[in-house]
């Protein structure tokens, strides 16, 4: 269960990154077809800026922060229980050195959901807009040193 759950991080980071990366279109100089880019909100290569999942990237980010929080803690909560062991459990947990940018990512989507749940001036709305984009990098920086953290400590010898 815990190779499962390394891949899984593993994989939702690389997407993230290719997602924010608009998977390398400007890199490379890449054009894509109209049909892709028409509906996109800035014209590019993501799935993020279409219609529909434009401006609820807030949910995901909370999403990741409750993941984040719950990874944090010592032992496995409840029904996770058991599906991991004690030490399963502690080869997975969020390395405390991340805490400080956990926090800092629940802050921001906290904020970038005020304009969801409350009426906010123009803006208040422009201000989430740009935060947002460093949420973003933020949760990709977060899952980048995560993975590097599990690459370069060795779990826990059974």
């Amino acid at each position: 269960m815990q190779a499962v759950t390394l891949t899984l991080v593993a994989l939702s980071a690389l997407w993230l990154m290719l997602e924010e990366i608009s998977y390398g279109q400007h890199f490379i100089g890449f054009t894509p077809p109209d049909f892709i880019t028409g509906p996109n909100r800035q014209n590019e290569l993501n799935f993020h800026n279409m219609p529909g999942l434009h401006g609820k990237a807030a949910y995901l980010y909370l999403i990741f922060c409750i993941a984040a929080v719950i990874g944090s803690l010592k032992q496995p909560p409840g029904p996770l229980s058991r599906l991991y062991s004690h030490n399963d459990w502690r080869d997975l947990r969020v390395p405390s050195q991340l805490y400080s940018s956990i926090t800092s990512i629940c802050f921001l989507t906290a904020f970038g959901l005020l304009p969801k749940l409350f009426e906010v001036s123009d803006q208040i709305g422009l201000n989430v807009r740009w935060t947002n984009e460093i949420t973003e990098l933020m949760i990709a920086v977060a899952a980048a040193g995560y993975g590097l953290q599990k690459l370069i400590t060795r779990p826990t010898q059974r």
